[in-house]
């Protein structure tokens, strides 16, 4: 295990740079509805588990975790992180018995970077939608890897409906579109000269035609 990324899953020398458009979903079978086609399964140590695909739903089965998170991992190649560029990450999560998991997009060589530093997920039995918005300060990695850890405690664990996407100019709630509820939005921020306003899509310091032209652009 390197920094929690398993090495016979690396493909580094045959990397291709895969940039999905904007508000496009970066995660290639995330409702499993393909079962566990373009995905890992990594165990290490002494962590014992099995894994499968089904009905939507990728299903563990943890008889043991072993000593760290990263025992039993979840991982998917080749996501092009841009610098600069924000991300939003989704799922639905839950476990047989309530813990914590750790899902990050990181670096797939030396020095490991975790690239999105999310707060570890607490899933229970109750299955519970989870969103995580990072922006990407280090340099362009074209070939990150996003990976959920899931060692160091036993039982089941579950994982549905897997999203992530860089959000496209003009969408002001991050939902993946740009539609009305986005110019709604836009419309609440107009001519305000705040730094930062998300409606701000020049970031000139304020919210006028120049970032309206912009929008209708989207």
């Amino acid at each position: 295990s390197r920094d929690g990324v398993e090495s016979p899953f690396s493909n580094e020398e045959n990397a291709q740079v895969n940039l999905i458009p904007p508000g496009a979903n970066m995660v290639l079978n995330g409702d499993f509805s393909q079962g566990g086609f373009e995905w890992g399964f990594g165990l290490s140590g002494a962590a014992s588990a099995s894994w499968g695909g089904q009905n939507g739903v990728a299903q563990f089965f943890i008889t043991n975790g072993a000593s760290t998170l990263a025992s039993v991992q979840l991982v998917q190649y080749q996501k092009a992180l841009v610098q600069g560029n924000q991300y939003v990450l989704e799922f639905d999560g839950w476990a047989s018995q309530s813990r914590y998991i750790e899902v990050k997009l990181a670096q797939t060589r030396s020095p490991y970077l975790d690239y999105s530093h999310l707060m570890p997920p607490y899933v229970t039995p109750q299955p519970k939608h989870y969103r995580y918005v990072f922006t990407m300060q280090q340099s362009s990695d074209f070939s990150a890897v996003l990976q959920f850890n899931m060692g160091a405690g036993s039982g089941n664990v579950y994982l549905a409906n897997i999203v992530l996407f860089n959000p496209p100019v003009g969408d002001l709630n991050l939902d993946g579109r740009v539609d009305f509820q986005d110019v709604g939005l836009f419309m609440g921020s107009w001519l305000q000269q705040t730094p930062g306003l998300p409606a701000d899509l020049n970031q000139d310091g304020k919210v006028d035609f120049s970032d309206f032209n912009l929008l209708g652009k989207s």
